[in-house]
């Protein structure tokens, strides 16, 4: 879920966008006696995925990977994945704070390269039901080959990773010049004990003691959000209480003590403020007594479940999460929410014409990403840029006009 809710956060996705999940794997009614049907070969008779697919839905595919289950262990995944970027669909990936956790573990304490954490061997793969794993071996087989398609996994993979590990990089600065100023004897060290005791400083910061639990917090808490949201009328006393017990539980949390309310905080264990960490915007932030009130005053933690515009701490920490949101960033550089944006209309559109390099009327594809990778130093990739064209992008005509434009920048700021 906080893989999902972070990528949605920074491409400007309204959080209202249906996604379809691909559910055959779990029990379908009607392979056993008595079911009322259909059963799984009659559903996949029917070809779903391609016709999801050959819809060409605007954000493409989201591949979620989670420390849970290896994806590429699963001859359907293989396959969609294959499917997706042969058909041109934009085909991205996510993964699970703690999938990326142990990313991290294996890159700095094991030095393993990005290549060997994410390679894949396709012909090993598996199906629960023979008949598909035939089928699906056989085209593969009749086409791009095992070791092509390992390959073309590979890249896809090593993509997304280090696509995540770019957004943490600004995190992993601070850790840096954290640690040259706090490290005992730090001068004296070797070059390589200097970067072993680095190394384990920065996963016990960035990873096991600090910010990824308190992202999967932030996480959390926005996924009740939208339940609530979901439940509209039928989220009575009772059934907000038992949210509200939950945010504020120790147990549902692995983060020292803390519930998904003050897991969010940005005090460290000592109570000494970390600050605005890099990545987190500034406006988006609550302070720690504002969070500590959320524990005892049950209207004020009701009001921001419904409503994520007033209380956006949670979005600031996903964004950080999963790499800034540039749409809320410029709309906050300029003062434009969805209430002001018919009040300087005049400033919005002068900033158009910075992206549209020439002059056409419209912003294509190659102008966003080229003033967007200068405006984050590059660190931006090509698969960004593209989910966040196809999210401002509502006429789906491959370019972002001025109207367009206006309501991206002016609905990034809150969650819709």
């Amino acid at each position: 879920m906080v893989a999902v809710l972070s990528k949605a956060s920074i491409s400007g996705m309204s959080f209202k966008t249906v996604l379809w999940f691909c559910a055959y794997a779990q029990y379908q009614p009607g392979d056993e006696e008595g079911d009322c049907g259909p059963g799984v070969a009659p559903q996949l008779a029917l070809d779903p995925f391609c016709a999801v697919i050959g819809s060409n839905p605007r954000f493409g595919m989201m591949v979620v990977h989670t420390s849970t289950a290896e994806l590429y262990g699963r001859l359907w995944c293989v396959y969609e994945v294959n499917a997706s970027e042969n058909s041109k669909v934009l085909c991205f990936g996510a993964m699970s704070m703690s999938y990326f956790q142990e990313y991290m573990a294996r890159q700095l304490r094991n030095k393993e390269s990005s290549e060997d954490i994410c390679k894949c061997m396709s012909e090993e793969a598996k199906c629960w039901s023979k008949d598909d794993e035939i089928m699906i071996k056989a085209k593969i087989e009749m086409s791009i080959g095992y070791e092509a398609l390992n390959t073309k996994i590979l890249d896809f993979r090593v993509g997304a990773c280090e696509a995540q590990a770019n957004a943490f990089r600004p995190l992993v600065d601070f850790c840096e010049e954290l640690f040259v100023r706090m490290w005992p004897g730090v001068e004296t060290m070797s070059d390589e004990e200097k970067e072993e005791a680095m190394n384990s400083f920065i996963l016990d910061m960035l990873l096991e003691g600090g910010i990824v639990p308190t992202v999967r917090a932030a996480g959390h808490f926005v996924g009740f959000h939208l339940l609530v949201n979901v439940a509209g009328d039928h989220a009575d006393a009772a059934f907000l209480a038992q949210i509200m017990r939950m945010l504020r539980d120790e147990s549902q949390v692995r983060h020292q003590g803390k519930c998904m309310i003050t897991g969010m905080c940005c005090n460290d264990d000592e109570g000494n403020d970390m600050g605005v960490l890099p990545g987190f915007d500034p406006k988006k932030r609550k302070p720690d007594s504002f969070l500590e009130r959320l524990m005892e005053d049950d209207e004020l933690l009701s009001s921001c479940l419904k409503d994520l515009s007033y209380f956006q701490h949670p979005l600031g920490w996903l964004e950080l999460g999963a790499g800034i949101n540039l749409a809320a960033a410029i709309a906050s550089d300029i003062g434009l929410t969805q209430e002001s944006k018919n009040d300087n209309l005049e400033e919005v559109k002068d900033l158009f014409k910075r992206f549209d390099a020439d002059g056409d009327g419209a912003i294509s594809a190659d102008e966003l990403a080229k003033v967007l990778q200068a405006t984050c130093g590059g660190g931006l990739s090509q698969h960004d840029c593209d989910l966040m064209l196809n999210a401002a992008d509502k006429n789906q005509d491959g370019k972002i006009d001025v109207g367009e434009f206006i309501d991206w920048l002016a609905g990034s700021n809150v969650s819709k």
